[in-house]
């Protein structure tokens, strides 16, 4: 996604906890900055057993998180 170029944080639990099942975290409330853009993320992140490295990775990339709600979450510029 050209949204994504930039990325340069990740917030994984802006909208709701991430939670971890097994081998694999679910976030579907999660936040990602690129350039100066929050946009709303949901992601599965596979994990090797010992979870020392991601072996598979999902997302679905939401909507721009308008500026005047980023305080309200935890998010800055």
């Amino acid at each position: 996604d050209k949204r994504l170029r930039r990325v340069d944080r990740l917030v994984p639990d802006t909208f709701g906890r991430s939670q971890l099942e097994g081998d694999v975290v679910h976030a579907k409330g999660a936040a990602v900055r690129a350039g100066n853009s929050w946009y709303a993320l949901a992601f599965d992140c596979k994990l090797a057993s010992d979870h020392l490295k991601v072996t598979e990775f999902s997302y679905e990339l939401g909507e721009e998180i308008p500026p005047e709600k980023w305080e309200d979450v935890g998010l800055w510029r």
